[in-house]
């Protein structure tokens, strides 16, 4: 095998290994010799990939994101469907990451409610990025196809799909492992509901996405900090 190949694998099966412990055990309590068993890695060449615990840590985060912004970015707004279709079809692609390796989903969970109080900044960071360059981007090129000449309302719309998707995830957390482990799917059904109920309320209880102006016509939202 290539050693680049080889170092390839190594790196991500040690990757896998500790998204499993940390999804299950909290950081402070999470076992390096663990991760490096379920690896099939020694403790030195963990350490050749990865300085520290720390450094672990980020690095599977970054790559449970880099696994979802492959599956995000590879999405296609089917101009054919109605905006609320291609929403519900978005917010599945963002699931799907999850129930192909539901330990993504316990670690991004406690990532994102109780990641490690020294590496809370970090962790903050990495999810914004990931939120304005993948996420938003994505929601705007949905609600291109249906408000082509108006980038306030695309602005807005897309922020307001990307608060529904983060309280989805922040408020439900993440699936706990011993509830998950007979049918997980259970879960991912349960958010759909939601999502769905909260998306069918904003478009058609508050802003009747039938009406192509408000009274008082759209907030100017290009100075928006997303």
């Amino acid at each position: 095998m290539d050693q680049k190949v080889k170092a390839a694998a190594s790196r991500r099966n040690i990757l896998d290994a500790a998204i499993k412990e940390f999804s299950h055990i909290r950081y402070e309590k999470a076992s390096v010799n663990q991760i490096c068993r379920d690896g099939q890695i020694t403790k030195g060449r963990l350490y050749y990939y990865f300085e520290s615990k720390d450094q672990l840590y980020l690095a599977a985060l970054q790559y449970c994101l880099e696994r979802m912004k492959e599956n995000l970015l590879a999405f296609e707004p089917d101009p054919s469907l109605s905006m609320e279709e291609n929403i519900l079809r978005f917010f599945a692609a963002w699931q799907d990451v999850w129930k192909r390796n539901m330990n993504f989903a316990f670690f991004m969970g406690r990532a994102k409610l109780s990641p490690p109080d020294h590496l809370r900044g970090p962790v903050i960071e990495m999810i914004r990025v990931f939120r304005n360059e993948v996420l938003l981007v994505k929601w705007q090129e949905i609600f291109q196809f249906y408000f082509p000449d108006d980038q306030n309302r695309q602005k807005l719309f897309s922020m307001i799909s990307n608060i529904t998707i983060q309280y989805i995830s922040v408020c439900m957390g993440s699936p706990r492992p011993d509830n998950a482990k007979n049918d997980p799917n259970l879960f991912f059904d349960r958010q759909m509901a939601i999502f769905k109920s909260l998306v069918h309320i904003f478009l058609h209880g508050c802003m009747n996405v039938e009406v192509p102006q408000l009274r008082d016509g759209w907030p100017d939202y290009s100075d928006f900090e997303l």
